[in-house]
């Protein structure tokens, strides 16, 4: 399975390079195989239409990754602002690095979309 991760970011955010080198560091160290996309987002517009919750915004496969983390691992709704502005930055709730998400919460969503659905 070929891992699609997106990162949403807006220029000048510090922390989208560091999102980036998580998710490869997962990548290499798991030896899976991932496509990485960095998507800028310009105006309101697309971060109306990417549904962009600051900067950075990575998703897998489609999917936000903290909020699929929170709803694996936390078993909980994730309740964050529907502010989608291009210049918003965005917080992550983890220990490691509160600009973009750890590498436990990629963990958990790459484990939860390679598991067999059940039917």
């Amino acid at each position: 399975m070929v891992l699609e991760f997106e990162i949403f970011y807006h220029h000048g955010c510090p922390n989208y390079t560091k999102a980036c080198e998580i998710i490869c560091d997962f990548v290499g160290e798991n030896e899976k195989f991932a496509d990485i996309k960095l998507i800028p987002v310009l105006d309101n517009k697309d971060a109306g239409l990417f549904r962009f919750k600051g900067s950075p915004t990575v998703k897998l496969n489609g999917v936000d990754v903290e909020d699929c983390y929170y709803k694996l691992a936390k078993n909980q709704q994730l309740l964050i602002g529907s502010l989608y502005e291009k210049n918003a930055c965005r917080l992550y709730d983890c220990k490691e690095s509160k600009g973009c998400p750890s590498k436990e919460m990629i963990e958990c969503v790459v484990n939860s979309m390679e598991q067999p659905q059940k039917v």
